[in-house]
Formats: C-alpha cells, sequence, structure tokens
C-alpha cells in the first residue's frame, strides 16, 4: 500500500496450469458440494460437487487481505487510493502493534518522506509492546527506529470510531480517530487497521461434520491429519489461518509442511490407506525469523526465534562473512554486493544481522517477486516464488 507499483509483482491473477480455476464465493458447503456465488453477486450460484475439500480461506485481516469478491483490477485501484490518501499531506493511523502494524507504519513513514508529504504516522496497539513474544531487543529497536522515522505510538489502546479501512482523499475533509482511552487523532487521511480478525470460515457453518472453534476465532477444528469431517471417509480438510493448528505462527515454513500433509492424506484418502499424522514444518522457528520496519529503513533477523540454526548468524558480520557460502553472492555479503554496505549486511562483528545495510540487501529480493529461503523457513525445494501461483494470498508485501 505504501508501494502501490509493486503491487503486480506479488499477486498473480491468472489461471494455472494444473487445475480448474473457479473465481467465486464459496457460500456454503451442502450435500457434498459448495455453493460459489459470482463475483460482483449478480448471475446464478454454482454448484461444484467433491470427492474431498480443501479449506484454505484464511482470516480477515481488514484492509490487508482483498474484500470478498475484489477484482484485482479493483484491488491494484485500492492500494491506489490508500498510498494516495496516505501520502496527500493528512495524517494516518495504523492499528495493530504486530508485524504487520510495525512494517506498515514504517512503510507509511518512507513513503510519507519521499512523496515529501507533511503527515505524520501514528501507531496504535492495545498491547504494552511492539511484537508480542519477540526479544526485549527486537521490541525496543522497532519502536526506536520507528521514533526515528517520525511515528508517534500509543498503547493500551484501540480504536472505537472506525471498524474498516477510511480514507479521505487530497479534496476531501481530514477526519478524527477516536481511541478507547478517550484521546483523539485529528487531520486523518487515511486509516488502516492491521491486525488478525476471525477466520474466514462462514461458508463452512452447517457443514456436516465441521466443527468451528468460537475461541479460536471460528477456526475450523482439525485433528492428528489435518482432517476436519469423516463420515465415513475423511472429506474435509483445512490449514493456514482457517484452521485450528497449534502452531506457534503462520509462516512459509508452517504453511508448507501443512500443505504436504494434506496432499498426501488426500492421495491415501483415494486410494483407502491410513492417514498421515502431520508434522509441524520447521519446529525450530517459533516466530516469523524476520522483522521489518518499512522496506528500506530497517531489517531484522532474528536468531533466538531459529532454533540452534540460527546462532549460526551471530557468526556473519566481517571478518567471518569472509568465511560464509554466501559470500559474493549477488546483491547480498560480498564486496561486489548491491546494498552499497555489502561488508556489513549480515551485521556486526558478533553481532545480530540487522540494520539498514540488512534492509538495503534484501530489498532486492523483496522487489523481485522473490525471497531467500531461509529469511522465510521455507525447507522446500526450488525457489519460493511470491509472484507466480502461490498456494496463499500473501498481502502483507503490499
Amino acid at each position: 500500500m505504501a508501494e502501490p507499483d509493486l503491487h503486480g509483482k506479488f499477486v498473480d491473477h491468472t489461471k494455472t496450469s494444473f487445475a480448474k480455476v473457479v473465481y467465486g464465493l464459496a457460500a456454503k458447503v451442502e450435500n457434498n458440494a459448495v455453493e460459489v456465488k459470482p463475483l460482483g453477486g449478480s448471475g446464478a450460484s454454482t454448484s461444484l460437487p467433491f470427492d474431498f475439500l480443501v479449506a484454505a480461506t484464511g482470516f480477515k485481516m481488514p484492509s490487508i487481505l482483498p474484500s470478498p469478491g475484489e477484482s484485482f483490477d479493483e484491488r491494484t485501484a485500492h492500494i491506489g487510493a490508500v498510498y494516495q490518501a496516505a501520502t496527500s499531506g493528512k495524517n494516518v493511523v495504523v492499528a495493530g502493534g504486530g508485524l504487520i502494524g510495525v512494517e506498515l507504519a514504517g512503510n507509511f513513514c518512507e513513503a510519507i518522506t519521499k512523496a515529501k508529504g507533511k503527515g505524520k504516522v501514528t501507531l496504535v496497539t492495545s498491547g504494552q509492546v511492539l511484537l508480542p513474544g519477540y526479544p526485549e531487543r527486537v521490541q525496543a529497536k522497532a519502536k526506536s527506529v520507528l521514533e526515528q522515522l517520525g511515528a508517534t505510538m500509543v498503547f493500551g489502546a484501540k480504536v472505537s470510531s472506525h471498524t474498516s479501512t477510511t480514507l479521505a482523499n487530497s479534496t476531501d475533509a481530514p477526519f478524527d480517530v477516536t481511541l478507547s482511552n478517550g484521546a483523539t487523532v485529528n487531520g486523518m487521511g487515511c486509516y488502516v487497521p492491521s491486525f488478525v480478525g476471525r477466520a474466514e470460515t462462514e461458508w463452512l457453518e452447517g457443514a456436516p461434520g465441521v466443527s468451528l472453534d468460537p475461541n479460536a476465532g471460528n477456526r475450523v477444528v482439525v485433528d492428528e491429519h489435518l482432517c476436519a469431517a469423516s463420515d465415513p471417509n475423511p472429506q474435509v480438510f483445512a490449514l493456514g489461518g482457517c484452521a485450528s493448528i497449534k502452531e506457534p505462527w503462520l509462516g512459509g515454513a508452517k504453511m508448507e509442511a501443512q500443505a504436504k500433509t494434506i496432499a498426501a492424506n488426500l492421495a491415501l484418502a483415494v486410494a483407502g490407506k491410513k492417514l498421515k499424522v502431520h508434522q509441524e514444518g520447521e519446529p525450530g522457528l517459533t516466530m516469523a525469523p524476520v522483522v521489518q520496519v518499512g522496506r528500506h529503513t530497517w531489517i531484522g533477523l532474528v536468531p533466538e526465534v531459529m532454533g540452534a540454526p540460527g546462532k549460526m548468524l551471530l557468526c556473519c558480520g566481517p571478518p567471518c562473512n569472509l568465511l560464509c557460502p554466501c559470500y559474493g553472492f549477488a546483491a547480498c555479503c560480498g564486496p561486489c554486493g548491491g546494498c552499497g554496505n555489502a561488508a556489513w549486511a549480515c551485521g556486526a562483528p558478533c553481532g545480530y544481522p540487522e540494520g539498514k545495510a540488512t534492509a538495503n540487501c534484501f530489498s532486492p529480493f523483496l522487489e523481485s517477486g522473490t525471497f531467500p529461503k531461509f529469511a522465510l523457513g521455507w525447507s522446500g525445494t526450488g525457489k519460493p516464488k511470491v509472484g507466480g501461483a502461490p498456494a496463499t494470498h500473501d498481502m502483507t508485501r503490499e
């Protein structure tokens, strides 16, 4: 949203070559079929019968994930409108102190500076710290970097006056945002909520054999096979943000392992064989291993959440990086890297791999549509594409 020209690099709306693609809104499951309503709401619904169903509809995140039925062109226009409102000279409020809220607040600060705007960014979080669950040093660093960018943070409060993205374009009068603590933030051009909401599972309500857990954001209750229904054979599986899976965070490594478990179990179910028990992907990863404040200002790899392999990152700074197998890799650590501070891209000697040089190192990967696997905790083979035909629709990079 802070760099709308990059949108098309992260989302591919073309059809895949290995599956039939039906664009529509899943409305309900009945008689072993999914009722799909057309985008836009007009026209007849389509019934898609199934032998097996995989639910991968994610969770609600206001403004980050597309609205139901929103086309690619509409989504692109929406992102552009957010950018225009954020850089119009009015102020911006971002709600949410997690990974996305912190990154987005930094993105807006960068965009306003680049556009030579006069607006200020306020980040509002109901917690008492940014990035809950991360080491205190990371929380403190994120706060410090945002302050250096000119952002203001409000802790222990929620936005009470707005529930969805609200924009005031250059010709519109600014609006006010009221907080739960009674404070008011004036002169707004843009309000963006950036926190995780309930699962997108309304379409599964009442589906035979499917239970939704109201205490887990209405996520699908699954067993050790990621199977949600058995009558008499497993028919419904669920993964990702719409499934109640007891894993510490939702990211590339975890999602890939879940998808592989379900793919294997679909084949086993068709053959009438015993299903495979799901094994968490990269169990040593307890949180997302990369934290960003903006896209170009500060990126940090967090060894503490990577398990034993993370300790190796503390040996990446100079002169130890001369022994690193990735030394000399394009746009990374080597003397020919494109970051301008190549020798420090992996951090100071015996220090943490973080900072502006690290951000400069990673930005080419972000902007080219690919990302180093180790940074996402990916364990599979081949390059993990951010564009192409992704298994998940990741809008967090907008």
